[in-house]
């Protein structure tokens, strides 16, 4: 903490030096006045910290924060240790996240190139041997065919230390991820415009509590390709009504033989989407449709409807409330299973009390069905799950740079395919980020 105030601080000082202190030479031209007399503004402020950091051709982020954990490695209720995390020396324990970031746009013609990475080692202050190296970074181009194509390419990785909610069963879990994707937009003639979407990726699963989750979570992995399609037509101005038709293939290349699960899918989502401007105050998007899931070799189908409604609403400059009402289905993420089915509440509400300090409270409701999962493996994870979520952020804008933050987060989440077995995180944190 004090370490990244101090950078703050001096680079923070250094600009407000070298505002007053830049002089730019006309093209073609060098000045070196600045060297023989120091009361004259020249090219020696280019070697100003404060002058070169404002110039770089990136945002640059660094963020340091300190939290404590009273269920580091997600145990169950009761449980002070599981599997290989047996010899964790702590329950609970504080561990600090150091984030270090760049993002980069470089226009080129009509097109973008942009650029994003980060690095947040996770350190714990007791339990070390549970330390994590997250990361994320990827990259592409914005691109703009003739003024009637619009689109993005871009490839990434990511790594992270899955949260309590996103586990595949008690203990700590990593998750890698490699993707590529599309997205277009092309006008065909006038409010009518058609969509493509597509992509690529590969997700892996690691870690686990050793009592047989550590081979069961890798069940999940996953190679999957997707491809979609559709029109899109704006009734007005203030409203936007699409629909969009997505064929996803997912190959499970890691299912061991005897586990009841099949070892691919196929997924096709039929969606409508509407988005409209009610008032200046009021916005509101609306989606709905019908997930349908197929699996190779067998001739079992399964048919989920999917639909989000979610509204924000502004009823002063100083208060800032969403909600959000949804159901999904898709790739299975938080127990071993062929797909997963989600119906989750959340609302959020902001309140700024000054042009420095806002204050935000979150809350969300998730129930979480596995049909058609599990199998032989049921006794050791999570199937079906009940989780309840609820955090309270406090940000502080000390300068236009520099912002502190305090928040606290709680996580409650239930097996409901068992005898009510559960886990919950009570998470304490405070923080500092820097950005120029």
């Amino acid at each position: 903490m004090l370490r990244i105030g101090t950078i703050s601080l001096g680079l923070g000082l250094g600009t407000a030096f070298a505002t007053e202190a830049t002089f730019v030479p006309p093209s073609g031209q060098q000045d070196f006045s600045g060297f023989d007399d120091a009361s004259t503004p020249g090219t020696w402020s280019y070697l100003d910290p404060g002058f070169l950091v404002d110039h770089l051709p990136f945002k640059l982020t660094i963020g340091q924060s300190i939290s404590y954990s009273d269920n580091v490695a997600n145990l169950p209720t009761g449980a002070r240790s599981l599997g290989t995390i047996s010899n964790l020396p702590s329950r609970g324990d504080f561990y600090s996240d150091t984030t270090i970031s760049v993002a980069s746009r470089f226009p080129m013609g009509a097109q973008t190139y942009f650029f994003n990475g980060t690095y947040a080692p996770r350190r714990y202050f007791t339990d070390s041997v549970i330390n994590a190296d997250n990361y994320s970074v990827n990259g592409g181009v914005d691109f703009n065919v003739a003024n009637r194509c619009s689109g993005r390419l871009v490839a990434g990785v990511d790594r992270h230390q899955a949260p309590l909610e996103e586990t595949a069963g008690y203990g700590l879990q990593e998750v890698f991820s490699t993707s590529f994707n599309e997205t277009a937009r092309c006008t065909i003639a006038g409010h009518v415009a058609a969509l493509f979407n597509s992509g690529v990726s590969r997700l892996e699963n690691s870690g686990g509590d050793g009592t047989g989750v550590v081979s069961a979570i890798s069940s999940n992995n996953y190679n999957q390709y997707f491809t979609g399609g559709g029109l899109e037509y704006a009734l007005t101005s203030l409203d936007t009504l699409r629909g969009l038709v997505t064929y996803s293939h997912r190959d499970f290349t890691d299912r061991p033989a005897g586990l009841g699960l099949a070892s691919s899918t196929d997924q096709v989502d039929y969606q409508f989407f509407y988005d409209r401007v009610i008032s200046a105050k009021l916005d509101a998007s609306v989606s709905g449709g019908l997930s349908s899931f197929s699996f190779p070799g067998s001739s079992n189908t399964t048919l989920e409807p999917i639909y989000s409604i979610q509204a924000n609403y502004r009823p002063t400059p100083k208060v800032i409330a969403s909600g959000t009402v949804s159901r999904s289905a898709g790739a299975p993420q938080s127990a071993v299973s062929n797909l997963q089915v989600s119906d989750t509440q959340s609302l959020s509400l902001s309140y700024i009390y000054s042009p420095k300090i806002t204050v935000t409270g979150l809350l969300s409701h998730t129930k979480s069905n596995n049909p058609g999962g599990t199998s032989a493996i049921a006794s050791t994870l999570f199937a079906n799950t009940e989780t309840n979520n609820a955090s309270l952020i406090l940000n502080y804008r000390a300068t236009p740079l520099v912002t502190a933050s305090a928040a606290y987060s709680y996580v409650s989440r239930t097996d409901t395919s068992r005898s009510g077995a559960d886990a919950v995180s009570n998470v304490f944190r405070v923080g500092l980020v820097y950005t120029r």
